[in-house]
């Protein structure tokens, strides 16, 4: 017997696939694609919290880049990194704030 953490993400990653293998999107897709709220993405170069230095991405967040970790996401709730602030601040430390889904965008 053991005990099984975060299972949402092999989860989604499985659901993730066969939709893939049916041909609902390419792993080079931007996310934009599925969620408008990803197409103008700024990327954290340095500050503090309160007055963070941001420049807009290169290129898009990628399907792959999800599936990969690579996408430069985190959570709010490390409290590493002024990011985690960034997101505490905007009300995603645990959840999405009320109101706000993915289908409505950010």
């Amino acid at each position: 017997m053991w005990r099984l953490y975060s299972m949402t993400k092999p989860i989604t990653s499985v659901a993730a696939m066969m939709l893939y293998e049916e041909g609902g999107f390419e792993l080079n897709d931007p996310v934009s694609r599925f969620i408008p709220s990803f197409a103008d993405v700024r990327v954290y170069v340095g500050g503090p919290d309160l007055r963070p230095v941001t420049v807009p991405a290169t290129e898009p967040v990628r399907i792959w880049h999800l599936l990969t970790h690579t996408s430069g996401l985190t959570y709010g709730f490390h409290r590493v990194h002024p990011v985690d602030a960034l997101y505490r601040a905007a009300g995603f430390e645990w959840s999405a704030p009320p109101g706000v889904d993915l289908g409505a965008g950010v």
